[in-house]
């Protein structure tokens, strides 16, 4: 077998937990490298990766309202700060 070396960029994080998982289920780098070879080979396209799927509106507005104070600011005179501050110790107070 004619063996070569295959190259490639990624970042050192990427490559030091994808070595942890390989190492984890027994599999080396290059088995990595050459079953992604075998795959892309047999079925002419890459891995299908699991993209996760836009959100709608509603779960946009959603998420808003439930990170977003609700302030009356023709009555305020506290500060941006001491507002925010005060809306996540009632907030967490309430978890409690």
């Amino acid at each position: 077998m004619d063996d070569t070396l295959v190259s490639s960029r990624i970042s050192r994080a990427k490559k030091d937990a994808g070595i942890a998982v390989l190492e984890s289920v027994g599999a080396t780098t290059s088995e990595l490298i050459n079953s992604a070879f075998d795959y892309v080979i047999e079925k002419k396209q890459l891995p299908l990766a699991i993209v996760p799927t836009k959100p709608r509106s509603k779960d946009l507005l959603s998420f808003v309202s439930q990170s977003t104070l609700a302030i009356d600011w023709s009555n305020e005179s506290r500060s941006y700060k001491e507002i925010l501050r005060q809306g996540k110790v009632t907030e967490y107070e309430s978890l409690a």
